[in-house]
């Protein structure tokens, strides 16, 4: 083993010296007191030699690449959270996400806390899943004849995941069915779209629906594909949906941007250290759904990166009315480096700008930065920061935007995101109510103009034309999602209602029998109010002293209040209950498009947008177009940017 640490330490060595010679060094200034190459080839050495000592000398031996992860890590430690380090496994999940592509079945999991075994949560039309009748809420409870209790989800999603061609072999557990369902599936390339649902929602206005997918390498065609087919319908108004969306690639937002402005017109521009991440992108056309249909793009907290330079770019040339609530403000560009073993770098090497000059990039001080913390959670084999998590999830208003946050920010998924979310670090950092007056940062904020001439500001995010606050769910509300009572609820609902109308409404009766559901021990709901948590710390007290009989009474009356608050908590909270028991019931029962539209009718956003477009007068005032065409307007009408717009500011 001394042989094999040495020949190690040499081969380090080795890549030491290759490092140093391929290091340019930087061009010093006059007043520099060190030459600024000898400086790095002096750290480089140190680093080296403490590496060497480390592997020698230390007391007990210590693995070499837990050295140099721990390294690397500490360089990373003072950098921004988005320059990230993935080994192999956590580089083929990128992968996954940038190319919307694996070989797989086509569903989404969790864990199912009751029984410890996982959970379908959602199937992709279309696929292997699709085919074999895996619905939402099915149980996968063996995997090639081996019990699934108590499996990792990762692990369980790497047995599911597999070459397309081959077969994979399952048992799944339904409600309401006695036996076990056997499963053979032949696995197929998934291709996971970023517009999943593109349709004409009222008479001549379509919507696109980008939320909560991610720009991957298709996402322009899918975007060009779906405006031609609904632009054939006579359109007078559209939406385009980036709520919760993540981003992506750089290329992506570019390609949807394009397809709603003219050719010419800039898009982005990033800046950078280097040279080459200077770069101006312009729209090259043709424009496939043009000025003459009025745009409204939805955004919120989780839309960030390619989904704020789409916005952004349709704000500044004033082709459309951004709606909604102010973006996440990730502003950055990172750049992917191949390093040795499979292993990459992902580096921030540019912030980019939208067409006025503007930076929407959220700066450290201004709400999402953090410093990194030496105690890390391992996801996927990815060491995150305990205190980089805490950061994210006590910054948000609730567990949906924390989700959310998480995803953008560390590129994990939305079902790892649940598992920080459950974890003891989730309850330890808890969901911090949001400020009220909403964006604090805005008077920090500098003031641009759009070519039209309206006031937009950078630095912290895209701020809507048209501000629609949805609202905050209440923390029975929380509870009932995070623990997954609808899913269940939605595949308990099946099997006892074989006929189900369509479209679905729960009504009183259903939200009676959702009560019941909540209330049978077995499904494993858990939930204290204030006033049951505090009766709960009198009981245990009182428990030690022997109360009395009138004590004990006082207790059963105090028993029964706080069931009473239960109910009141639950009265609060049923605005929200009711379509989220509709969507569910709706994605259980006809699939994902059915649960889409299940939502339109109670989302305050989307029905905003809807009231806008329908009346033309109104969406011209908000956009400000009766001011531009008296005047202020014409240099964009004419198609010249207005002033500052093609070049951003530094």
């Amino acid at each position: 083993m001394r042989f094999s640490v040495r020949h190690r330490i040499a081969h380090f060595l080795v890549f030491l010296s290759v490092l140093l010679a391929s290091v340019s060094a930087p061009v010093a200034r006059a007043e520099e007191k060190k030459d600024s190459y000898t400086e790095v080839e002096q750290g480089i050495e140190r680093f080296g030699e403490i590496y060497k000592h480390l592997l020698l000398n230390y007391y007990r031996e210590i693995p070499p690449d837990k050295i140099v992860s721990s390294g690397i890590e500490g360089m990373l430690e003072e950098l921004d959270p988005y320059t990230q380090f993935f080994n192999e496994r956590a580089l083929k999940q990128l992968r996954i996400d940038t190319s919307g592509k694996f070989g797989g079945l086509g569903i989404t999991l969790g864990i199912d806390t009751q029984t410890r075994t996982p959970e379908v949560i959602s199937v992709i039309e279309g696929t292997p899943a699709d085919s074999a009748g895996l619905v939402a809420g099915d149980r996968i409870a063996e995997i090639e004849g081996k019990t699934t209790v108590g499996k990792p989800l990762d692990e369980v999603v790497d047995q599911l995941r597999g070459d397309p061609g081959t077969v994979i072999r399952i048992a799944v557990r339904r409600e309401g069915v006695p036996d076990l369902a056997p499963h053979a599936i032949v696995r197929a390339q998934i291709e996971v779209k970023s517009v999943p649902y593109a349709e004409e929602v009222q008479t001549g206005i379509a919507y696109v629906r980008m939320a909560r997918t991610r720009f991957s390498e298709e996402t322009g065609q899918e975007v060009e594909a779906a405006l031609r087919r609904l632009k054939e319908k006579g359109l007078k108004g559209a939406i385009l949906d980036l709520r919760g969306n993540p981003g992506g690639l750089l290329s992506q937002a570019r390609e949807v941007a394009d397809k709603f402005l003219e050719p010419g017109q800039l898009i982005v521009a990033t800046k950078g250290r280097t040279l080459d991440q200077n770069q101006d992108y312009k729209a090259q056309g043709p424009t496939v759904l043009g000025k003459e249909v009025p745009l409204i793009v939805l955004v919120d907290r989780g839309s960030a990166s390619a989904s704020e330079i789409v916005a952004g770019a349709i704000q500044d040339a004033d082709r459309g009315l951004i709606l909604g609530t102010p973006t996440f403000g990730k502003g950055s560009v990172q750049t992917v480096v191949r390093v040795s073993d499979g292993a990459a770098l992902k580096l921030t090497t540019a912030l980019y700008y939208t067409p006025s000059g503007r930076s929407i990039h959220r700066q450290a001080d201004e709400g999402y930065g953090f410093a990194r913390s030496r105690a890390n959670l391992t996801l996927d084999d990815r060491d995150i920061p305990v205190q980089a998590l805490i950061d994210v999830i006590s910054r948000a208003a609730d567990r949906e935007e924390a989700r959310s946050a998480l995803v953008k920010t560390f590129d994990i998924s939305e079902t790892q995101a649940d598992v920080v979310l459950g974890s003891d670090l989730g309850r330890l950092a808890g969901l911090a109510p949001k400020q009220a007056g909403g964006d604090t940062t805005l008077g920090k904020r500098t003031l641009f103009k759009t070519a039209g001439g309206r006031s937009v500001y950078g630095g912290g995010g895209i701020t809507p034309d048209v501000e629609v606050q949805p609202e905050k769910p209440p923390r029975l509300y929380e509870e009932l999602e995070r623990q997954r009572m609808f899913l269940g609820f939605a595949s308990h609902y099946a099997a006892v209602h074989r006929e189900t109308p369509r479209p679905f409404a729960a009504d009183s009766a259903v939200i009676a029998e959702f009560r019941v559901f909540l209330a049978d021990t077995t499904r494993g709901f858990t939930y204290k109010t204030t006033s049951q948590t505090n009766l709960d710390e009198v009981k245990k007290a009182f428990a030690e002293h022997h109360p009395s009989e009138a004590a004990r009474v006082a207790m059963a009356t105090l028993r029964v209040e706080c069931l009473r608050e239960f109910d009141k908590e639950f009265a609060e909270a049923e605005p929200m209950v009711r379509p989220a028991i509709e969507r569910r019931i709706a994605s259980r029962l006809w699939g994902s498009r059915a649960e889409i539209e299940a939502g339109f009718k109670w989302d305050v956003q989307f029905q905003e947008a809807i009231r806008i477009l329908k009346e033309p007068t109104l969406y011209a005032e908000k956009m400000g177009l009766t001011r531009m065409a008296a005047g202020k307007g014409s240099s964009h009408e004419g198609g010249k940017p207005a002033k500052g717009t093609s070049t951003p500011k530094k």
